[in-house]
């Protein structure tokens, strides 16, 4: 790849000495992107829904304050259906509340998400300047913040993103280490062994840090130039001193940050890494057309997902990367250093989806239990953008200016999305699947059920014009309560029914379908999250009697 061709020092410039005053060029405008990724992911915050699983999240942060603020007294947060899970994310989103009092609870919560989603942009940044220099690290800001479905969760996913800043953090430290492990910094092994631990502290995917870390010093030191024996012998005892010391803060800050794991180390660990596996959810999910069990997906649910929403940016500089990758090491060019941190970011991104595509975990949600491959995924992408624009140095004028030409014109498709869709980014499809509009026929689209805020809303303003504040307010509806509770003028004048009963209204969530048809009713109002394309819910007027597809409505309702 092009940083074969590059010497040490410019590659790393900023890395060897971190200093704000030595950022160059590409420096400063990746930090603006930085400034502007911030920008839309706060008011997206402000603005959007909450997400189905947020309120669980929630309880388990309060749980979990009560469990320290006790000293392990209370210990409800062992036992609680989230205890599978860490709780820095719960802790952070529990701080963020009392922080932050005079917000909805929500978006408070929503805003600790974005600190996460920040810390993986910073650090996939770093990752790609670490690899091939301050231009790869330009276009990896770019290309990050140019991909909906990291920057649309990165308003409110409440447990994905914080899995995928940590992890993010920890691979970028651990990639400084494998480039020379017998000289790596004390600083950088703590680190590593911090990040490590706190992605543990929220999702098991922590537990492939270590394995990774083995895995590329053991890779590390069989790629040593001769005499390997003796160089080995002179920087073993760091080297292990190094992992030890990562290991025990990595043990010692997931301990800290999770409940279970602190009462019952063995037993929390072992049960949620098989929990992981096979996740007992068989609801259905909509997959290239049909509605299937999730227990029963084909192993191409996830390469197709990542094929289809995935910006052609990206897409591109994987593809790119990739060729002058393979062009270095025929020719012999391609760094040791250069090939060990650049093939240890793949791995990263690589194992974890081929092991749940062989395992047949269970999936559902397209990438969002694995958008913490995306800051390392991107900065691959980086890389293979930074080749090629420095293979065309020296070429022809026409070419040299085709290539920046042609990475702009690929992010202003998803730039565009941005401005049609927010603060609902998140439902990105790319022009392989046809945009949003024709992908909705065939996968699901808005499962976080962010839009029923809006439903909520619009739901209020019409029960104080028809009703007053006398009557109850009766709404039928498929769409979870939870979602539509917290953004309600007046829960307690309203009524939840189902979808087939008497009611003032009748609200109609398609998560899973763009739209059902309803006979010859035609709706009040519907909210599309783009003009003249797709429908994420509709509102009718009373009951839709002899409807032959209320049960059908009703189902899937529930997570």
């Amino acid at each position: 790849m092009q940083a074969a061709s590059l010497k040490p020092s410019e590659r790393r410039p900023v890395e060897a000495r971190p200093s704000a005053g030595r950022l160059d060029g590409y420096g400063w405008a990746a930090l603006a992107l930085g400034v502007a990724y911030l920008a839309l992911t706060t008011a997206g915050a402000l603005a959007t829904g909450t997400s189905w699983d947020e309120s669980e999240h929630r309880r388990y942060g309060e749980l979990a304050l009560d469990f320290y603020t006790s000293l392990g007294a209370e210990r409800a947060a062992t036992t609680d259906v989230m205890r599978f899970y860490g709780a820095l994310h719960a802790l952070a989103g529990a701080a963020a509340e009392r922080l932050l009092p005079f917000l909805h609870w929500s978006a408070a919560r929503h805003l600790a998400a974005v600190a996460f989603g920040l810390l993986g942009f910073v650090f996939c940044v770093r990752m790609a300047r670490l690899l091939a220099g301050s231009r790869a690290g330009f276009v990896a800001a770019l290309l990050l913040a140019a991909t909906p479905r990291w920057t649309g969760d990165a308003m409110a996913n409440p447990i994905d993103i914080p899995t995928a800043g940590a992890y993010a953090a920890a691979l970028f430290f651990l990639v400084r280490i494998a480039g020379a492990p017998g000289t790596a910094a004390w600083r950088d092994w703590v680190c590593f062994g911090a990040a490590s631990g706190a992605t543990l502290a929220v999702r098991t995917v922590g537990v492939l840090l270590p394995a990774q870390a083995a895995l590329a010093l053991t890779a590390g030191a069989l790629c040593l130039p001769r005499p390997r024996l003796a160089t080995l012998r002179a920087q073993a005892a760091r080297i292990l001193a190094g992992f030890a010391l990562a290991m025990a803060v990595a043990a010692a800050v997931a301990c800290a940050l999770w409940p279970r794991l602190l009462v019952e180390p063995f037993a929390a660990l072992g049960e949620s890494l098989a929990g992981t596996k096979s996740f007992p959810w068989d609801g259905t999910v909509l997959f290239r057309g049909r509605n299937v069990s999730a227990l029963e997906l084909p192993r191409s649910y996830l390469p197709v997902w990542f094929a289809l929403t995935t910006p052609i940016a990206t897409l591109l500089g994987l593809m790119l990367g990739l060729a002058f990758g393979l062009a270095a090491a025929l020719r012999g060019r391609l760094e040791r250093e250069t090939a060990l941190r650049a093939g240890l970011v793949a791995f990263a991104v690589l194992f974890p989806l081929a092991y749940a595509v062989l395992a047949r975990a269970t999936l559902y949600d397209g990438i969002r239990h694995f958008l913490f491959v995306l800051p390392p995924l991107t900065a691959l992408a980086a890389l293979g953008w930074t080749a090629a624009l420095e293979a065309a140095r020296g070429r022809a004028r026409a070419l040299r200016l085709a290539l920046p030409l042609a990475l702009g014109a690929c992010v202003v498709e998803p730039v565009v999305w941005y401005a049609r869709s927010h603060p609902l980014e998140y439902v990105y499809f790319n022009p392989l699947a046809g945009g949003l509009a024709e992908a909705s026929h065939q996968y699901e689209s808005e499962y976080w059920g962010l839009s029923l805020r809006s439903a909520a809303e619009w739901l209020g303003q019409q029960r104080s014009s028809s009703t007053g504040s006398e009557r109850v307010f009766v709404v039928g509806t498929n769409a979870p309560w939870h979602l539509l509770e917290p953004w309600l003028d007046a829960p307690s004048s309203y009524r939840r029914v189902g979808i087939n009963k008497p009611s003032d209204m009748i609200l109609v969530y398609h998560r899973f379908r763009p739209r059902l048809e309803m006979g010859s009713a035609a709706p009040l109002h519907t909210e599309a999250i783009v003009e003249g394309q797709v429908p994420f819910w509709e509102v009718y007027p009373g009951v839709l009697l002899g409807h032959s597809r209320v049960d059908e409505l009703d189902s899937g309702s529930e997570r």
